[in-house]
């Protein structure tokens, strides 16, 4: 079963989207809505969310040997990966592994995500009880108030347990070499939890200086005013995919 939200084009540069954790689907229209007409946008569903029919993983090397399996066919110059809190994360792992397998992506966006050196940023919330995790997904504003309480959320809130146990154990190796891929690193001006000191730790990571970009407001509020968001990713792909252009 293909975790992709829909087909891509069997050549010419092709745009991946992982989503934040507890996304049902991935933000895929709003990264259509600043791409270059030329590319080819395609969001990743995890196991277990919206229309993937299969169970949540909870362990990060299941996932990732996952994505690595579903991408595959992808990877090198023509694939650009653009993730998003917990898919930037996923998004960086799954551009190091392609690259020390001597595909690397011909870029790499990530969106209001911590270096991954960086911690979590909150406590570990992934192992309290369904009151209180619901309770501090909501003070963390992981999840709208007025959601929790809508029929039927529940499997979207087992979906977001299941993710942030993968933010909470996500690998990282401090000893691997830089990662050699174009990068853009866009943040949120009033998002305690990736705040400007862990966006800029991407600078370690990375063996060229990533582009840093802001849009205003807090973690996922972009999702209800995606205007500067969808402003801020065509300048970010602009630079990411440099040198894409013979691909189209």
């Amino acid at each position: 079963m293909t975790w992709l939200d829909g087909p891509v084009a069997d050549s010419g540069p092709v745009a991946v989207v992982l989503p934040y954790a507890g996304a049902v689907r991935p933000p895929t229209a709003l990264v259509r809505n600043a791409a270059d007409p030329g590319t080819s946008v395609a969001g990743i569903i995890y196991p277990g969310h919206g229309t993937a029919g299969e169970n949540l993983l909870t362990e990060p090397e299941k996932l990732l040997s996952g994505l690595v399996s579903q991408l595959q066919p992808l990877a090198g110059p023509r694939l650009t990966l653009i993730g998003f809190s917990l898919g930037g994360n996923l998004a960086f792992e799954l551009a190091r592994r392609f690259a020390a397998a001597g595909r690397p992506p011909g870029g790499l966006v990530c969106c209001v995500a911590r270096a991954p050196h960086t911690g979590v940023g909150h406590r570990p919330t992934s192992g309290l009880d369904d009151a209180e995790f619901q309770a501090t997904a909501i003070r963390l504003g992981l999840l709208a108030p007025a959601a929790a309480e809508l029929d039927g959320m529940q499997g979207m809130i087992a979906a977001l347990r299941a993710d942030l146990r993968i933010v909470e154990h996500m690998p990282f190796s401090p000893g691997s070499p830089a990662l050699d891929v174009r990068t853009t690193v866009i943040g949120a001006t009033g998002d305690w939890l990736v705040p400007d000191p862990a966006l800029r730790r991407w600078a370690d990571v990375v063996a060229e200086a990533p582009l840093q970009l802001r849009v205003p407001g807090s973690h996922l509020s972009w999702l209800t005013e995606p205007g500067p968001m969808i402003s801020a990713l065509a300048r970010g792909l602009s630079f990411a995919q440099a040198g894409q252009e013979s691909l189209a």
